[in-house]
């Protein structure tokens, strides 16, 4: 995920982050 990721930010799993960006969460 970039730096500027709110799942990076947390220390997420770039999985994870790449999981939740699918699904909408984080969508910018």
């Amino acid at each position: 995920p970039s730096p500027a990721s709110p799942a990076a930010n947390r220390g997420w799993e770039p999985a994870v982050d790449q999981q939740l960006e699918r699904l909408g969460v984080f969508a910018t």
